[in-house]
């Protein structure tokens, strides 16, 4: 009571700004519990104080660099299927204009006084900046699980790292990759619920050509190895899908035989082949999963429930042929077309950003790249020596060729993303060249490692059996387990253990049947 009771005498005011000193959403939850004189501060005082408390608290948490993607991440996340929105969030939050300097906390209080000027409550504008926190969080434990993956990865390569002392500027470009990548998926992407009328750029009210000249803005607005940034987080966010999804395939009962090599989804439509992984239109279906955007990933590879798996993993219905070819084009943001002009000269020599090529690469630096890559920075010189090759080897080489590997390998390293200061210029070279040269398998760990076929002979059969007598639902590798199947009575589970006990086909129930 000695400590508690002169708190208890603080006015609100005093408390209110203890309480803006904290660094997240999750710490001010923390507070609010912890007494009442905090919680009474927060939800009794006026609207504007709970608006003020948690505006700090975002400035806390939030770098300055990255407001503005914060607030386009916000911006189009309301678009609700309105496409002449994406253009004006492009230009409003995510481009330079020509006549201003970029501030990124004067572009974050413009729409602030925007907002409040259109807003007819203060709660509209709090509820604004407790999703910008919230989704702050998300990104951060996001950077962490990519970075933790990686750091392992490049030390096998001779590279030290540690996920503790990740430097700011490497910090902020996780960071800004992973909110571009969402704003990316709340403007090209759609909404996967099934009930939902999908349409494409053709039925609305621009068409597709200036889908992709909204997208070509969004591009441009950065450096292309700011871009390449964001091609790394796609990488993680695909290799994580695609592993999670091969496991899914794998023990879902309703894939079913439908040929030898081949196996097939009754629900979805969708071809697989006899390892349990998407054939045809396996680019399709995990494409489509990515453009749900980072909340769905992260709640998608990190379940362990099969039953929030099959709620998950719903594709659309309807025409939907925008959202595919915009989130399928995301990869061609490696192959910029600034570069297809730019021939490099036999004498030029590849050095921390100088020479002829650094001067013509400067016209493509943004002021949205920040100090944190512009040309000369860690990310630029990473991108500059792995995207270099000896003008006496390929003669008129140009940029814009010369990374296309068959493997993401470097994307999957992040390589524009971390300072490489402590490794000589000579060292990177052959790093680079070595993640060219490895398939990401050899290094990553993936979780598909119970293979059915392996571990149960028939292991497929019995899937196709608990489908063939109405069954649903994640079928185990590790033996006969009926826990996680439904629709299938306990006849009906004992005379499927007798039949694969017996070694008994499906045929002979046929027969027995007559």
């Amino acid at each position: 009571m000695a400590f508690t009771q002169p708190i208890q005498k603080l006015p609100v005011h005093v408390i209110s700004e203890i309480l803006g000193c904290l660094d997240s959403w999750k710490q001010l939850t923390i507070a609010l519990q912890s007494h009442r004189v905090f919680n009474n501060a927060f939800k009794d005082g006026p609207d504007g104080n709970r608006q003020e408390i948690c505006r700090k608290i975002l400035l806390n948490q939030v770098a300055r660099g990255l407001l503005p993607y914060a607030v386009a991440s916000l911006e189009s996340s309301r678009r609700n299927g309105d496409f002449s929105k994406i253009d004006k969030i492009i230009s409003a939050y995510l481009v330079d204009t020509p006549s201003e300097t970029f501030s990124p906390l004067e572009t974050f209080r413009k729409w602030e006084e925007t907002r409040r000027a259109s807003v007819p409550r203060m709660t509209d504008l709090l509820s604004d900046y407790v999703f910008m926190t919230r989704e702050y969080a998300l990104i951060t434990s996001l950077r962490i699980d990519m970075a933790s993956e990686i750091i392992p990865v490049l030390k096998q390569y001779g590279i030290e790292k540690n996920i503790k002392t990740m430097t700011p500027t490497e910090i902020f470009r996780f960071d800004r990759a992973f909110f571009r990548y969402q704003i990316y998926c709340n403007l090209f992407g759609v909404d996967l619920n099934p009930h939902n009328a999908l349409t494409c750029f053709h039925c609305c009210p621009i068409s597709h050509f200036d889908g992709e000249k909204a997208r070509d803005k969004f591009e441009l607005a950065h450096s292309p190895w700011v871009n390449e940034q964001m091609m790394c987080v796609h990488a993680f966010l695909s290799r994580k899908l695609t592993n999670l999804w091969e496991m899914y395939t794998m023990h879902d009962v309703s894939m079913t035989d439908a040929r030898p090599d081949r196996l097939f989804h009754q629900e979805y439509n969708v071809w697989f082949d006899e390892r349990g992984i998407l054939c045809d239109d396996e680019s399709t279906a995990i494409t489509w999963l990515l453009s749900q955007g980072l909340y769905f990933i992260s709640e998608a590879y990190r379940t362990t429930d099969h039953k929030t798996l099959s709620r998950l993993f719903r594709f659309p219905t309807g025409d939907s042929s925008h959202a595919l070819w915009s989130l399928n084009e995301l990869g061609s943001l490696s192959r910029d077309d600034r570069l297809c002009d730019m021939v490099i000269e036999p004498h030029v020599k590849l050095c921390k950003g100088l020479g002829e090529d650094g001067i013509m690469l400067q016209r493509f630096a943004s002021q949205r790249d920040e100090d944190e890559d512009q040309v000369g920075s860690d990310s630029f010189c990473s991108w500059m020596s792995a995207h270099y090759v000896d003008p006496c080897d390929y003669p008129d080489s140009r940029y814009d060729n010369l990374f296309v590997p068959n493997e993401p390998t470097l994307w999957n390293c992040a390589y524009v993303m971390w300072d490489f200061k402590a490794v000589a210029s000579d060292k990177l070279d052959g790093v680079f060249k070595k993640m060219w040269e490895t398939r990401p398998k050899e290094f990553f760990t993936y979780r598909k490692q119970d293979h059915g076929w392996e571990k149960n002979p028939q292991f497929y059969r019995q899937k196709g059996d608990i489908v063939d007598f109405g069954g649903r639902g994640w079928w185990s590798s590790f033996g006969v387990d009926f826990s996680e199947i439904s629709g299938l009575t306990e006849q009906q589970q004992n005379m499927l253990i007798h039949e694969w006990s017996h070694g008994k086909q499906p045929y002979d129930r046929i027969r027995a049947r007559r």
